[in-house]
């Protein structure tokens, strides 16, 4: 049982993906809580580029639940709300810092205080889009990047690096 703090105590007991609707839907006990649909998201932004970082600060995050063919590092500098990452449901805070696999459907969604009018807060993000053959082609196939290689298999279900490595790479990201 997940359960979402900032609303009101409601338990999400079922989440469920419909392949024929790409939707993603939320269960409470008694009925259908909302659905996310799936979006392919920005790939001609991307398209002749291995590489594309940026540091965004916005009063919120974007709010659809989305995927490419891109990995994505993305470390929180500020903000806070809750994280969907393939099947996963998590808190998010400032500092966390997260690799996404090459289209993982994935969503940063605020805490609702960041949506009202008067919100005087402000998201700050630093997001790394990389295709897997952005050093060239199978260049994370050689021995010396095995672990890397490694990393980036895993990452199709999402990896969360731990405070350490967050507070350790803060100042260069």
């Amino acid at each position: 049982v997940s359960r979402f703090p900032h609303l009101s105590n409601l338990y999400i007991f079922k989440i469920q993906y419909q392949k024929t609707t790409k939707k993603l839907c939320f269960w409470t006990k008694k009925a259908i809580l909302f659905y996310m649909k799936l979006v392919l998201k920005n790939i001609n932004c991307f398209f002749n580029e291995r590489l594309h970082i940026s540091c965004n600060d916005a009063p919120c995050l974007d709010s659809s639940w989305h995927y490419h063919p891109q990995y994505e590092l993305l470390y929180m500098s500020k903000s806070k709300g809750i994280r969907f990452v393939g099947d996963s449901v998590a808190p998010f805070t400032e500092g966390d810092l997260v690799l996404v696999g090459s289209n993982l459907p994935h969503l940063w969604r605020n805490d609702p205080s960041y949506y009202r009018e008067q919100n005087d807060e402000h998201v700050q993000t630093v997001v790394i889009k990389f295709m897997n053959d952005f050093l060239g082609k199978d260049t994370f196939e050689q021995p010396q990047f095995l672990g890397i290689n490694h990393m980036l298999e895993q990452s199709k279900f999402g990896l969360s690096f731990g405070r350490n490595v967050s507070k350790n790479l803060h100042n260069d990201l």
